[in-house]
């Protein structure tokens, strides 16, 4: 199962295993749990003016670059741990153990201009619209309505102290937006601990790669399949020169095969629990 709109078709046509390891990178490290991914734009709605212009009585300019910038720094900060609603924060959400840190979003980018074409061929008119794009990463609980009810909730607040701003609010269709928390007792996490083990004379830890980030394991989490994620490499990933050392796939294949012989070896009630 490959990529997030491919295992999804995989699911619906009904395609599910006992169990499953998948081999996104952990540094051989045991995870069980990772964040959702909530991809939004938030669209400032400006007012065109001549900045040389006299202001007219009715048709005051709103520049949608530099209130989207207000925008942005009430979110709170990129990949900072986001408090909760009422402590300091303005997302709801409960804590939940395994997501420590979580939730937090990142500013991906945000462009301005004339229309929603965003003309820039004119820098002396303010820019009637701006377009920010951030990716909430989320915890269990939270869904895309809590998210924008909890953003609507922060922009009107912000029309205190901007009261020309005017905003839409629009969700991209996400490939994760399931977060993954499976039970770190299973018997696959037991057998991948076992191989673990077995090939690098090591007990394994418990993984910090990927609870920032997202994954197939949330779909086929969510089609009740136990499982884990568990693979090489990490710390190169998403970089420019992203890479998997030799040495350590080698180490990652001697354990899946670990793996599929501890796991084909079984009855599959005593595989599913």
């Amino acid at each position: 199962l490959r990529g997030g709109a491919g295992t999804r078709h995989a699911l619906a046509e009904g395609l599910a295993a006992d169990c499953f390891v998948l081999g996104e990178p952990t540094e051989l490290e045991l995870a069980t749990s990772h964040a959702a991914s909530m991809v939004l734009r938030i669209n400032v709605l400006g007012r065109m003016k001549h900045f040389a212009t006299v202001e007219v009585a009715g048709a005051k300019g709103a520049n949608a670059a530099e209130m989207a910038s207000r925008v942005v720094l009430a979110l709170g900060g990129s990949h900072r741990p986001q408090p909760r609603l009422g402590e300091g924060g303005w997302l709801s959400f409960e804590p939940r153990p395994g997501f420590e840190g979580l939730p937090q979003l990142n500013v991906g980018s945000m462009r301005a201009g004339i229309s929603r074409e965003f003309n820039t061929t004119r820098p002396a008119l303010f820019p009637d619209f701006c377009s920010i794009t951030v990716d909430v990463r989320t915890v269990p609980g939270m869904t895309k309505e809590t998210v924008r009810a909890d953003l609507e909730r922060l922009l009107d607040g912000l029309r205190a102290e901007l009261p020309e701003l005017r905003y839409e609010i629009d969700f991209t269709d996400d490939t994760f937006p399931l977060p993954f928390d499976a039970p770190r007792d299973s018997e696959v996490v037991r057998s991948v601990a076992r191989a673990h083990r077995e090939v690098n004379g090591t007990d394994a830890t418990w993984s910090e790669v990927l609870r920032f980030a997202a994954s197939d394991a949330s779909w086929m989490g969510a089609a009740g399949m136990p499982g884990i994620i568990y693979g090489p490499t990490g710390r190169y990933l998403s970089r420019p020169d992203e890479r998997c050392e030799v040495a350590d796939l080698v180490r990652a294949a001697r354990a899946y095969a670990c793996v599929i012989a501890d796991i084909c070896s079984r009855d599959r009630r005593e595989i599913r629990g």
